[in-house]
């Protein structure tokens, strides 16, 4: 999953049947769903940092504001584009410890 604020991360979801007593002592399965996030530690820490612009965005669903993307003076500017910076920068990384290793081999 990407989002244009820069968060990125492998989602999975989960159903796991379970067992639910009732209070009336009845014992029904349901299926519980969970959602897993993979992610880098750095990914994790700037996503701590930058949740808030998540959250805003999404209880304003279907408000389009990019103006923020030419203000690189605010936070959110700031944030997004971390991510996506950091996010090369973890791809640059896989290719460099790829390369290291192919030159290992030889």
């Amino acid at each position: 999953m990407e989002t244009e604020l820069g968060y990125y991360a492998w989602h999975m979801g989960l159903l796991v049947p379970v067992p639910i007593m009732k209070p009336n002592g009845n014992v029904i399965d349901e299926t519980v769903e969970f959602e897993v996030q993979l992610t880098t530690h750095l990914n994790d820490v700037l996503n701590d940092l930058t949740h808030v612009f998540y959250e805003g965005r999404r209880i304003k669903e279907g408000v389009s504001d990019s103006k923020w993307k030419w203000q690189p003076n605010e936070a959110k500017f700031k944030g997004a584009y971390f991510g996506h910076t950091l996010h090369l920068l973890e791809g640059m990384i896989v290719e460099l410890k790829n390369e290291m290793a192919k030159a290992k081999d030889k």
